[in-house]
Order: C-alpha cells, then sequence, then structure tokens
C-alpha cells in the first residue's frame, strides 16, 4: 500500500483506518498461529510445547501463575521483572488518536463494517474509510 501510494505510515489518519481495517483479523490470525505452535509436536519429547508446560506445573507447582507470565510463556528473551520500570511513553499522539477514532467511530462502522471480506485484501475498505474521514474533517 505504501508502493502505491495508497498508505503513507507519517499520517495519523491513515493509521488509524490501517487499525480499523486490519487489526482484528491480524489478531485472528496471530490466534491461529499460537494455537499451532503451543500444539505442535517436539520430537525429542514426543509431546506439543503446552503439554510439556502442563505436565511441569502438575509435576512441580509454584502457586498461582499470572495472565502475563501465561501470555508470555515460550516468548524467548521476555523478562517480567522490568515490566514494573517500564518507561512511559509519549501518549499525546494515542491521545490524538483516540479522539480522532471517537470523532469518526460511527460513521466508519456504519459504511465500512468490519469484518468484511474484499477480493483486494481491505484495500478498497482503506481507501473509502480514508475518503470518509477526509471529507468529514
Amino acid at each position: 500500500m505504501e508502493d502505491t501510494g495508497v498508505l503513507d505510515p507519517l499520517n495519523e489518519l491513515h493509521l488509524l483506518v490501517l487499525h480499523y481495517i486490519f487489526m482484528d483479523d491480524i489478531n485472528r490470525k496471530i490466534e491461529i498461529w499460537v494455537d499451532a505452535w503451543s500444539c505442535h509436536r517436539l520430537r525429542t519429547t514426543r509431546s506439543s510445547p503446552l503439554a510439556l508446560w502442563v505436565a511441569g506445573q502438575l509435576q512441580n507447582p509454584v502457586g498461582p501463575v499470572s495472565e502475563i507470565d501465561i501470555q508470555n510463556y515460550g516468548v524467548e528473551g521476555f523478562d517480567n521483572s522490568t515490566l514494573d520500570k517500564m518507561v512511559t511513553v509519549d501518549r499525546s499522539f494515542v491521545r490524538f488518536s483516540v479522539t480522532l477514532w471517537q470523532r469518526y467511530r460511527d460513521s466508519l462502522r456504519n459504511s465500512v463494517p468490519i469484518p468484511n471480506t474484499t477480493k483486494n485484501h481491505g484495500i478498497d475498505d482503506f481507501i473509502k474509510c480514508v475518503n470518509i474521514i477526509s471529507q468529514s474533517q
């Protein structure tokens, strides 16, 4: 989309519409991949990563496991000891996006309902949403 000039990655409006059109589909496909990866067979143990984790929890229970630990189980290099120390991000961009989204949410949902299946991977929906917001401004 960038190469054809449809998407400007520095334009906040384009990023907002990009999230609106594609985020649910991306998250759905990530969940499918995570489920498949968690259940894939390991040659050496003839079991899946999820089965190994459950077996470990049953054999050596260590108490309650936090939601973050479960979500990040198997993520190489993840260290949850730094979560509390994370630097806060400048939220001015996010705040403006939320304001922009609240302003145009209803007209976008009425004009381009999600999920929507299109023949060109949602590019026409992206263009339609950008045009709707651009005309309203």
